[in-house]
């Protein structure tokens, strides 16, 4: 079973669609996701670490790099193999570091009595891109991985131009369903941008766009088999925290390198 939405064209099924916004284009990228555990992504990017083979020593920023820092894998390479390899051991000073830094719940520094709660949500951000991105090259990369349409949507220079994204908007499911829509609504009457119940973003988000994209959701993912078909992003956003850490964790030791010179 293959997801639609009444007025939208389907670019990747289940995940990404479209619709002409005048020479350009609507993107709406849906998604669900559940929101890790620190141990979680703790536990990829030590099995990452472990299996991971890694350049002699640390480049600071602006020093050489063979390619790109597209990846995680990218990233690990800047480190040096006895950083990596002390991750990969869970060192002490590492994991109160990534204890520290990660926006997630849970400890990775102490046993915790009870498990935090887990929270499941279902996702659509929305923005547009302009006619210079909708290239037939372009399109064919982004459909063949779907993720790119999110990093092409967060692009500083498009956003700057009053492109890119515009909204996110992530409502919480229980059992594989939307929470009641009544409490959805209660909440954007207040402009709520965090809670448990539902999350939009940005801060000062347009409220008729949000109600909107709600009404979109709402009228089309009603069962639970229609919230299961809709893309699972879950281990993207593992993969995410944790490239996000590392990269912390780079620029602490690129800055530190800095100031003993």
């Amino acid at each position: 079973m293959d997801i639609s939405f009444e007025g939208w064209n389907t670019e990747v099924a289940n995940n990404v669609y479209s619709r002409k916004q005048g020479e350009g284009m609507e993107i709406a990228v849906v998604s669900r996701f559940r929101i890790p555990f620190k141990k979680e992504v703790f536990q990829f990017l030590r099995q990452k670490c472990e299996t991971h083979s890694s350049r002699p020593h640390i480049l600071t920023p602006g020093g050489p790099a063979a390619k790109p820092v597209e990846t995680l894998d990218d990233l690990l390479g800047l480190f040096s193999q006895k950083i990596v390899y002390d991750i990969g051991q869970s060192k002490p000073n590492y994991l109160a570091f990534f204890n520290q830094v990660m926006p997630v719940s849970g400890s990775l520094v102490q046993q915790e009595a009870v498990e935090p709660p887990r929270f499941n949500y279902v996702q659509i951000v929305d923005g547009i891109l302009p006619k210079e991105v909708l290239t037939d090259a372009n399109l064919k990369k982004m459909r063949a991985d779907p993720i790119l349409f999110l990093g092409v949507l967060g692009e500083v220079q498009l956003r700057l131009a009053g492109l890119g994204e515009k909204i996110r908007v992530s409502i919480l499911t229980y059992e594989n369903q939307l929470i009641p829509r009544e409490d959805v609504n209660i909440l954007l009457r207040y402009n709520t941008n965090d809670s448990d119940g539902l999350v939009v973003l940005p801060k000062g988000y347009n409220p008729q766009l949000a109600m909107q994209l709600v009404d979109m959701m709402y009228s089309t993912l009603d069962t639970p088999e229609k919230v299961q078909t809709v893309k699972d992003m879950s281990q993207a956003l593992i993969e995410g925290h944790a490239y996000s850490a590392m990269n912390t964790l780079f620029i602490q030791l690129a800055a530190q390198q800095q100031g003993a010179r």
